[in-house]
């Protein structure tokens, strides 16, 4: 068996998108050792799911991004509402922020045209 990454001093990392793949994300970070509260997850629709993950773990939930986020953000959103996701997340985060996106089919140039990096 391999050992897991500790991820004890990384954050702060935000998570958009808390649905299937970004809950299992999450629950691995916490696992490997990510601290809740250097967590937040961004869903305007979250679930009970991700709701008790939040509640148990420490980690933040809101509904939109808040200005200013620095650190990592994470893109964990289906394809056919990504367009839509960064046009609300453009101007939203540190020009400095590491921005990671498992989204299927999205190019790093649209991620550049979009989130306006």
């Amino acid at each position: 068996m391999t050992k897991m990454a500790r991820m004890g001093k990384t954050g702060p990392v935000v998570l958009v998108g808390a649905g299937q793949m970004g809950l299992a994300m999450a629950r691995g970070w916490l696992a490997a050792g990510l601290e809740g509260s250097a967590l937040t997850l961004v869903d305007p629709f979250a679930g009970e799911r991700a709701q008790a993950l939040a509640s148990k773990n420490g980690v933040t939930l809101v509904k939109t991004l808040p200005h200013g986020a620095t650190g990592t953000l994470v893109l964990a959103v289906k394809p056919q509402i990504v367009a839509q996701v960064m046009a609300d997340l453009k101007g939203r985060f540190d020009p400095a922020c590491i921005i990671i996106s498992v989204v299927a089919g999205i190019s790093v140039k649209a991620l550049v045209l979009g989130l306006g990096t």
